[in-house]
C-alpha cells in the first residue's frame, strides 16, 4: 500500500506539474489573444480610415471634374452669346444693304421711265421720227426692264 501511496503521490505530482504547465500555456494563449485582437482592431481602423481617405479622393476628382464641366459650359455660353452678337449685326448690315439695293432699283426704274419719255417727246417733236424711233427702239428695250432682286 505504501508503494501505491507513493505511486499516487509522485502521479499527482507529475499531474499538477502537467496542470501548471497548462495553465502557463493557457495563461500565454489568452495573452496572444489578446495581443491579436489588438492588432487586428489598429488593422480595422486603418482599413476604415482608408476606406474614408479613398470615398474623399474619389468624392474630390468628382467635384473637380463637375467643376471643369461648369467652367466648360460657361466658356460655350460666353462663345455662343459673342457668335449670336455678330449674327445679329450681320443680320442688320444685310437689311440695311436690302433696303439701301431697292432705293437704287425705284431709282433706276424711275430714271429708265424719265429717259422712255424724253425720248419718245424727242420722237414726237422730230421731224425724223421714223429714223429715230429705229436707233432709239433697241435703247429702250435694254433700258426699260426691270427685275426684282431677291437677297435671302
Amino acid at each position: 500500500m505504501e508503494a501505491e501511496l507513493k505511486r499516487a503521490k509522485s502521479e499527482n505530482v507529475k499531474l499538477s506539474d502537467k496542470n501548471n504547465k497548462l495553465k502557463l500555456s493557457l495563461d500565454q494563449a489568452a495573452k496572444n489573444s489578446r495581443t491579436q485582437k489588438m492588432k487586428i482592431a489598429e488593422l480595422e481602423s486603418t482599413v476604415t480610415v482608408t476606406e474614408r481617405e479613398r470615398h474623399l479622393t474619389n468624392a474630390a476628382v468628382q467635384t473637380q471634374s463637375e467643376i471643369d464641366d461648369i467652367s466648360t459650359v460657361g466658356e460655350l455660353q460666353k462663345q455662343l452669346h459673342e457668335i449670336r452678337k455678330v449674327l445679329n449685326k450681320t443680320r442688320e448690315e444685310l437689311s440695311g444693304t436690302r433696303h439701301r439695293l431697292s432705293d437704287v432699283q425705284e431709282r433706276l426704274t424711275v430714271a429708265e421711265q424719265v429717259t422712255a419719255a424724253t425720248q419718245q417727246r424727242e420722237l414726237q417733236e422730230s421731224g425724223n421720227s421714223e429714223q429715230l424711233r429705229l436707233e432709239l427702239t433697241p435703247q429702250h428695250h435694254s433700258t426699260t426692264h426691270t427685275g426684282d432682286v431677291v437677297i435671302s
